[in-house]
């Protein structure tokens, strides 16, 4: 069973720390669904994400095989929101190093 929109969106919200792991990461984002197809595309840790960062929606569907189109931009989304969280965190520790 898919996960609706508004519970998407609450993990979202609510997932800011990212595992080491996608395995773990998809989980909590309720896609777990989706580990097998990332794994068979070689992207099971957090250093494998830069990868689907630089890809459109559209690959990101086609390369993992993401059939819903949904879970495809909750994923891309969930991306995004994780490398925002990670530079926003540099920031402020670069600023109060400065203090």
């Amino acid at each position: 069973m898919c996960p609706s929109l508004g519970q998407l969106f609450r993990t979202l919200l609510h997932s800011d720390r990212f595992q080491d792991n996608v395995k773990e990461w998809l989980s909590n984002i309720g896609l777990k669904q989706y580990y097998i197809n990332f794994q068979r595309s070689h992207i099971v840790s957090r250093s494998h994400l830069e990868i689907l960062r630089s890809m459109s929606q559209e690959d990101v569907k086609k390369e993992l095989n993401i059939t819903k189109p949904g879970n495809a931009n909750y994923i891309s989304i969930s991306i995004f929101k994780i490398y925002l969280l990670e530079t926003e965190s540099r920031y402020i520790s670069r600023k109060q190093k400065q203090i």
